[in-house]
């Protein structure tokens, strides 16, 4: 059964079974499931977890709860099994929880492969080929402010790392277009990340260099224009070289 499921976090925290959606229950529960989903094949400690879910101030049935939690999720995710056999995707260790899924079940693990391959055959100068596969990474994120994933889990450092990984992969991505000369393919990926990062520098003069190679050289004047006045507005400094 476990082949069937597909987990998201890149946008709306949700397990399908098929095309079937999963019922992952109320937010605490489907916070479990993201945790466990951002490290999956991952023991995670029960302490990490309830900190996660609760912060310093867990309420006194906690552990109770996160067991409860658990013995849900595991239903829904494995209606047809015997209660003690649920644990074919969300195993147990010694004060430990782990989803064990294969990599491929987890959109976030996807993307990682995805972006990781890409940049291998950049060092190798295949960047063709890389371009592709950075495109079909950066199209697996289908809400790249993580929405879902900040309100289940706020302050969880982890959302935030996740969302550097989006602009890392988009950078790229960007860039590669620009060397490769097809500036049009990143011209949508380049003003979203620029609309979405607009203190990064890096960001913003591959934004105004795609615009500039599209044909759209004042739309680019204007954009330094708004960014130089942001950047002394608000940081106090002058753009950068780049």
């Amino acid at each position: 059964m476990k082949r069937q499921l597909s987990v998201t976090v890149l946008g709306t925290v949700q397990v399908h079974d098929g095309t079937a959606p999963v019922d992952l229950g109320p937010s605490k529960q489907r916070a479990l499931l993201a945790l466990l989903a951002l490290q999956v094949g991952e023991n995670i400690p029960v302490g990490t977890l309830a900190l996660a879910l609760w912060g310093d101030n867990p309420p006194p049935s906690g552990s109770h709860l996160l067991h409860t939690y658990v013995a849900r999720l595991r239903r829904a995710l494995e209606p047809g099994s015997p209660r003690h056999g649920r644990t074919n995707v969300i195993a147990s260790s010694p004060r430990a929880y782990r989803l064990q899924l294969y990599a491929d079940q987890v959109d976030l693990t996807r993307f990682r492969r995805l972006a990781e391959a890409a940049r291998e055959l950049v060092r190798r100068d295949r960047r063709s080929a890389a371009f592709e596969l950075l495109v079909a990474a950066v199209n697996i994120w289908t809400d790249p402010d993580l929405t879902d994933l900040r309100a289940l889990l706020p302050g969880e450092e982890a959302v935030a790392a996740l969302r550097r990984e989006w602009v890392s992969a988009c950078l790229d991505l960007v860039t590669l277009g620009l060397e490769l000369d097809r500036p049009a393919e990143v011209l949508a990926t380049a003003e979203h990340l620029a609309a979405a990062e607009p203190l990064h520098e890096a960001v913003q003069a591959r934004h105004l260099t795609v615009l500039a190679r599209t044909g759209r050289r004042a739309a680019a004047l204007d954009r330094f224009a708004g960014i130089r006045a942001r950047l002394a507005a608000e940081l106090g400094i002058e753009p950068g070289p780049e």
